[in-house]
Formats: C-alpha cells, structure tokens, sequence
C-alpha cells in the first residue's frame, strides 16, 4: 500500500488546524478553554472530538518515525536512502467504557515504508543504520491485546511482541546497536520486535514498592514473520513456546534520581540445528552436512537508565546513563549479542530546555565458534576473507525539538571493523531520524 496518501491527510488536517488555531487567537475569546489532551499533536483536538471520545474511553494516536542514512566514508557505494514507520492506535479504557475497573484494550496497525540503505549499498554489517526498516515493508497488527490491572499486578492477553514487556529500551540513536530492546536484534529468529506481533500472556507482580516480576508466554510460530502474515489470527504452537523472565528495580537516589534496573532471560522449547558444528561434531563450513540437532535456545539481558543529574525546573540540565546488554545461546544463534553504553543531557542550551545531546558507544559480534569455523576454512584453504568478529559502533545525535509534535534528530554513526571484518576500513554514516505524533 503507497504511504503518501496518509500522509497528504495528516498534512492537510495538521494544517487545518493551525488555520483554525490562527482564526481562533486573533478572536478574543470569551473565556479560557481547558487545555486539550492532544494540545501537543500535530492534528490537535479535531475540534474537540479526541477529547470527548477520550472522556468516554477511547483515545486515537498516531505517530511517523523516518530515517534517512547516507554513508559518507567507506569502502561501498554512496546512496541516501529513507525508511518509516507509521503507527495508528487505539486505546480503550475498559473503566470509563463498561465499568471494568483496571481494563485496557490496545490496538495498534503499522507500516513500514520506504528503503533501506543496506539494499543499495551492501554495507555488510551487523546491525542496521536504519531500525525501522525490516520485517517487511507492510500493514501489519502489531497490537491487539487486553490487560486487566488487580491489586499487586496486572495479566495481559493478546497479540503483542515480546519487547513490549520485557529488556524494553528507548530507541533515541539510529544504530541498531544503541537502540531499543536489544533480544529482538541479536536473537531475531527466536525473538519479535515490534511491528511483529505474536499471541500471548503476560503476568506482572509488584513484590515490593520498587521491585516487578514479570512472566511471558509466547508462541514459537515463524509464520508471523512473514509479509503475508501481517494480520494473522492464527494459533500455531508446532515450533514450540517461548518463555521470558525479567526482575526489574525502580529506586530512587538522593534528590530525585531515578533509575530502572532490569535482568532476565529466555527459553524457547523449539528444536533447531546446532549453527556450527554437523552431526559428526565437524566444522558444517567444511563438510556442508547438517547441524547436530539442539533442544531449546535461550539467552540473557541487562538494562540500566540511572539519572545522574536531575532536570532543573525548567527541564535542563539533567544526565542519564543508559546500558544494555545481551548475550545468546552458543550452540543456536548466530550472533554472540552485543553491549552499549550511553549517555543523555537535556536542555544543553538555555534558550532550548526540550532539546536533548546523546553519545553512545557499543559493540556487536559473531558467535566464536562461527568465527572458529570461518578460520578453520582459511586454514583449508576455502576462504579468503579473513574471519569475521566484532563490529564497533559510536553515535552521537543532537534532539532538535522543532515543536511539540516534531523532533528532528541528525546524527553521525561510526562504525569500526563493519560487518566484524578487520580488514575493511572505517565506515561513516550521516542520518536524521524525526519522529513526529499526529
């Protein structure tokens, strides 16, 4: 489906509504209307509709994520290329609806449109330039689940992916490495990122003030992967359930420093082949016969925000650190997983309180055996390339907030031993990432 009709009607109702809204300041009004909840969006109000249909339960979002990289310095061809994601929701108060204390139902559809750096220009990486392409450029439901609050916690039943609820990351910088829910990038055949979706539950129980614990409970179906399969119903547990954990710690230090600390882990029961060695216990690169067969794939992760420095009044000057690590299964996946660490400042100058500077560093590799493998290939003789590791990832982005609707966020990425390869030369790319919410 083609984006640039949604995008005409946005426009088009964002700008009548600044017409509306010029109309109305050059009237003196006759008393001061309360603020509206979607005073911030781009589209407004829609002469108070959002808010009544708000009033009685039913809040619209919509929001656009677009990335355009360029890859200035390397050794590919150079292209500027742009990817999106569109987003349209729609949350449900169960409570103010039909008198369900604690419900909710969400719904969200997405699109993912545009093109990729990476199909132009065969940078060979790791990890992607441009996160919100991928998983294929179409509609898909990517939320359609209900939960139900008690006392102590909540159950959430549905379609949902599994970032949702567990190792969640903001994804402020463009590099796959320094962004988002790191599982669904390095594990990405056992775990969906959003805009996938796949049936299942999650349990979450409130030990203590600032202490969570939470369980998950997710089919094991490949099908939900498929561009096909954008809107599919289907119940498939052939592949097995996979099965997630996470601790999360929520103190906060001397003058209002908060912090999230979160550690967990996964088991998915399905069984796959071994990605290194065959039958035989041989290298597969050298004998091609199948993988030793392997029962269960799992992994574990660790997320920390810690503010350093609380925001003044006005919202600047406050520091957060970010880190997030992962690491994989080493008989079953691909990648060994990946580390970042980061930090936030907000308000970095005076007259501009909203904007924000990040700089982060990380890191992604091979898993050893594989890179064990590709050397034992150089030594036979049957390859050339040199063995491929760890690829080395720094950004640093500056958070223009253009309006409260619109943030624009031009960064720089480098990226050391691209693809894991020693041999290739340092790679920079130029992108600018704007998020708007309608």
């Amino acid at each position: 489906m083609h984006f640039k009709h949604p995008v005409r009607r946005l426009a088009g109702a964002g700008l009548l509504t600044l017409i509306c809204a010029t109309s109305a300041f050059a009237q003196t009004p006759a008393a001061p209307a309360p603020a509206s909840a979607f005073a911030n969006t781009m589209t407004g109000d829609w002469d108070g509709l959002r808010d009544r249909l708000k009033d009685r339960g039913l809040t619209l979002t919509a929001g656009e994520i677009t990335e355009t990289a360029w890859n200035a310095i390397g050794d590919t061809p150079q292209f500027v290329r742009t990817s999106g994601q569109l987003s349209l929701g729609a949350t449900l108060d169960a409570n103010r609806m039909f008198g369900i204390e604690g419900g909710k139902f969400q719904m969200t559809i997405s699109n993912r449109h545009g093109n990729a750096l990476t199909n132009d220009s065969p940078l060979g990486v790791i990890q992607q330039v441009q996160p919100v392409y991928g998983r294929g450029q179409v509609w898909r439901l990517s939320q359609f689940w209900y939960e139900q609050s008690f006392t102590g916690g909540s159950l959430k039943l549905g379609r949902m992916s599994s970032a949702e609820d567990f190792a969640g990351a903001a994804c402020d910088f463009q590099n796959l490495t320094l962004c988002g829910s790191a599982p669904g990038h390095i594990a990405h055949d056992v775990l969906y990122n959003f805009p996938v979706s796949q049936w299942g539950a999650r349990l979450k129980l409130n030990v203590a003030p600032e202490h969570t614990v939470s369980v998950g409970v997710y089919e094991s179906n490949p099908e939900n992967l498929r561009p096909s399969q954008g809107f599919n119903f289907a119940f498939d547990v052939d592949d097995g359930f996979l099965t997630m954990v996470e601790t999360a710690w929520t103190p906060t230090f001397g003058d209002n420093l908060t912090g999230s600390y979160k550690v967990g882990g996964w088991y998915d029961t399905a069984d796959v082949p071994d990605i290194a060695t065959d039958v035989n216990g041989d290298w597969i690169a050298l004998t091609g016969l199948p993988g030793q067969e392997r029962s269960g794939r799992y992994g574990f992760y660790a997320n920390v925000v810690q503010t350093l420095r609380a925001p003044d009044a006005d919202g600047r000057n406050g520091v957060k650190a970010m880190v997030n690590a992962i690491v994989t299964d080493p008989r079953t996946n691909n990648l060994q997983g990946k580390v970042a660490v980061g930090l936030a400042w907000t308000g970095p100058i005076a007259a501009r309180p909203k904007d924000e500077i990040g700089f982060a560093v990380g890191a992604s590799g091979y898993n050893p055996r594989l890179t064990d493998s590709q050397q034992a290939q150089i030594e036979a003789g049957t390859r050339t390339l040199p063995a491929a590791s760890r690829e080395y990832v720094a950004e640093v982005y500056y958070g223009f907030r253009a309006t409260p609707w619109l943030t624009l966020r031009p960064n720089l990425q480098l990226i050391h031993h691209p693809g894991g390869r020693e041999d290739r030369p340092d790679m920079v790319v130029g992108g600018l990432k704007t998020v708007w919410t309608f």
